[in-house]
């Protein structure tokens, strides 16, 4: 099970200063980067932004088509519609359709953190820097995480980056879909039986119910926030 609390308040934390802040021009570089440095600088961005999309996408999509199954039975049931066999057979169907759904989320989640460090460890020593040039600025946005309490220090390599971007964008769909569903603790209950030890196990953030979905074990902020 994830813990979210120090990623949580690392966001508050950020949101208090303003997300999108501008953090100003980077310290300039005392050895400019190279032709073949700088387009690999923005390669690594590039697919930050665009293996993070595609998570996002993808869990948000399978969550919701889960959500959207479980609901279709129930209403009608709690309503006197159907029977209990037509409810049951709905319910083994939905079961059996939300599991692969979240283990299709795992598996993006991999592919992501994969793909990050695959582009990004080339010039690890250039985004992550202890001091001095920051051109992507990912340097700074990690020396904010000291103020919060349970902070364990800045970022250390491109593994433990992409594993905060992996839990950032983890946390914002949980966020989307109890938006939008206020429902879905409810509807998780149903699909674990009203059991805490079932395929469809939830986590609790800030009194919210949301999946306990079998993301990559790197998709963890306790890497970069502390135990």
């Amino acid at each position: 099970m994830i813990r979210r609390i120090a990623l949580a308040a690392f966001l508050v934390a950020l949101s208090v200063g303003g997300f999108g802040c501008d953090f100003g021009f980077p310290t300039p570089p005392i050895v400019p980067l190279t032709s073949s440095q700088v387009s690999q600088v923005l390669a690594c961005q590039h697919i930050i932004k665009l293996q993070g999309q595609n998570f996002l996408t993808v869990k948000l999509t399978d969550v919701e088509a889960c959500l959207d199954e479980v609901l279709a039975v129930q209403l009608p049931f709690e309503n006197g519609l159907g029977t209990s066999a037509t409810y049951q057979a709905g319910l083994t169907k939905a079961r059996l359709d939300c599991y692969n759904k979240f283990q299709h989320i795992g598996a993006v989640s991999t592919t992501m953190i994969d793909s990050i460090v695959s582009a990004c460890a080339p010039v690890e020593s250039i985004i992550l820097p202890p001091s001095g040039y920051d051109p992507l600025e990912f340097g700074v946005l990690a020396e904010l995480a000291k103020s919060v309490p349970s902070a364990g220090g800045p970022f250390t390599n491109v593994t433990e980056l992409a594993g905060a971007i992996c839990e950032a964008k983890e946390e914002a769909v949980d966020w989307m879909l109890f938006t939008e569903v206020p429902r879905m603790g409810n509807l998780l209950d149903i699909l674990d039986e009203d059991t805490t030890g079932g395929p469809f196990g939830f986590v609790v953030e800030h009194g919210v119910e949301v999946p306990n979905i079998p993301l990559d074990d790197r998709c963890n902020e306790d890497l970069i926030f502390g135990p």
